[in-house]
């Protein structure tokens, strides 16, 4: 299966392009995620701010809450990115009856896609515990207990657990049971922390998105997808010299999720 219809297949495109990674409304204030109750402003964890109205909102956590559903174009001006303000608000609403299982506070609008699982988390707390969150088809959300690990680790960690990252040119432990590392799985020479491919992820896009060593681009993409990194599909930003602004992204839609 190709990346694009990985990404693609399992759900409907309303328009062809959506809004660039930097908010245009982040100003001066600072502001508070309605979702998580976090005022860390992370692109590259959290995604962007976005705010309408009384609305505030993480991307990534309007991206994974689990009964929150594109329902509209991204141009809709009574929406956030394709998501109806009052299906916001009534999700925000819902994540008020929810307790995270790890700061055990509410607002925890995540919850485990395991079917056995009841556990829910804000996107946050999900982060520093090991959770594994997908940005494809239903961008399902998996907690450490039922989180998948990448096949070539166990069997890559028996050697030698010192690495280094081929982006950073850092140190890397990487052992069985790290969420915090990866390594490519066509070259299965090439280990990154996950923070370091990210950022190389949003800087290339999905045109220019492979693996820093052997080049390889499908399989290591749909695995990157696979494990956690959240792959714009949009034009390079190194490709967009005259632009001062990040390049606009293709559109995010999920149309299912468990709840």
């Amino acid at each position: 299966m190709s990346v694009h219809s990985k990404g693609i297949s399992k759900r409907r495109r309303l328009v062809k392009r959506t809004t660039s990674i930097h908010c245009n409304n982040i100003g001066i204030d600072k502001k508070v995620c309605n979702f998580c109750e976090s005022d860390e402003n992370n692109e590259l964890t959290l995604g962007a701010f976005h705010q309408k109205g009384d609305v505030t909102v993480h991307y990534f956590c309007m991206l994974l809450s689990s009964g929150l559903f594109q329902k509209t174009k991204i141009s809709d001006k009574n929406s956030i990115l394709g998501f109806l303000l009052p299906d916001i608000q009534n999700e925000i609403r819902r994540g008020k009856k929810l307790n995270c299982c790890f700061c055990n506070t509410k607002g925890a609008t995540i919850g485990c896609c395991n079917g056995k699982c009841k556990k829910n988390f804000h996107l946050i707390c999900g982060i520093q515990n090991g959770v594994l969150s997908q940005f494809f088809d239903n961008y399902r959300s998996y907690c450490a207990d039922h989180r998948k690990t990448q096949s070539l680790v166990k069997t890559l960690s028996k050697g030698s657990s010192k690495k280094e990252c081929a982006i950073c040119l850092t140190s890397i432990e990487f052992t069985a049971t790290s969420h915090y590392s990866l390594v490519c799985p066509s070259c299965k020479h090439c280990y990154f922390h996950k923070t370091c491919i990210q950022k190389y992820a949003i800087s290339a896009g999905m045109h220019f998105f492979k693996c820093p060593l052997c080049n390889e681009r499908e399989t290591f993409q749909e695995e990157m997808l696979e494990f956690g990194i959240y792959i714009p599909d949009q034009f390079s930003f190194l490709e967009s010299s005259n632009s001062k602004v990040a390049p606009d992204y293709f559109n995010d839609i999920k149309v299912t999720a468990n709840i």
